[in-house]
């Protein structure tokens, strides 16, 4: 039989533990291994407690059940495996819908500066070099955390491609990029873009920002606002920020 483990998405990286309390019936854990036996996920950072084991689990293709095989040993001598799986789903943006392309980003930034596409003839090459400043854009903090649509390679995306930016970044997004643009153009910006431009980099800084995630460190009396933990496990393992899973 095998544990379902909490789906996860194709660009999430989450941990998982499994609880062996159950089957250790009063041993404790003293090596424990988990391994991707099927699927293209990737799985690290195993560690022990006494009865609990707790790894991390990265990538996946959308669609697949990965599979893995988890053996713990006791102090007692016991072996104990338990089969485990998880199914990776396709990741929903964190910030809202993205329904541009990145021909609509460069085309907002020609606007920004009065070349527009419907007025200006753009060749391939102030293309592609367009993209190539989007790309490098993009590896710049806030943008870097918008889930931007990378290619491969600086330089290698294409103008019909997704661009992977939330609606409410773009705008934000288009007016940086013809910040870019402007030298090379012998263009300035207008203090209503650069005004714009400033409220909108504050917005996507507060958009993006990370609230750090802290567990109890291991001993930490749970207090009397868990009243069953208080009674049947007083104290924090060290391992209670995590989805946790009961071993048969």
């Amino acid at each position: 039989m095998t544990l379902p483990l909490l789906p996860k998405s194709n660009l999430s990286t989450v941990d998982r533990i499994v609880d062996w309390s159950a089957a250790l019936d009063g041993d404790v854990i003293s090596t424990a291994t988990v391994t991707r036996t099927a699927g293209t996920v990737t799985v690290s950072n195993v560690e022990w407690s006494d009865t609990n084991v707790r790894f991390t689990i990265a990538g996946g293709a959308v669609g697949e059940t990965a599979i893995f095989a988890h053996s713990i040993t006791t102090l007692g001598g016991q072996t104990l495996d338990e089969a485990l799986s998880i199914y990776v789903e396709a990741a929903i943006g964190p910030y809202g819908p993205s329904t541009t392309t990145k021909n609509d980003i460069l085309e907002l930034a020609y606007e920004e500066l009065a070349r527009a596409g419907y007025e200006f003839d753009h060749g391939p090459d102030e293309i592609a070099s367009a993209l190539r400043k989007l790309d490098l854009l993009m590896t710049e903090e806030p943008y870097d955390k918008l889930g931007y649509n990378a290619p491969a390679g600086i330089g290698g995306s294409d103008i019909n491609d997704p661009s992977g930016l939330p609606d409410k970044g773009t705008a934000t997004v288009a007016v940086a990029l013809a910040i870019r643009f402007s030298p090379s153009w012998g263009k300035a910006m207008s203090p209503q873009s650069n005004a714009a431009f400033a409220r909108g980099v504050n917005k996507l800084r507060t958009m993006v920002q990370v609230i750090p995630r802290v567990s109890l460190r291991r001993g930490t009396p749970w207090g009397q606002g868990n009243k069953w933990r208080s009674v049947w496990s007083p104290f924090a393992n060290g391992m209670d920020s995590a989805t946790v899973y009961v071993a048969s």
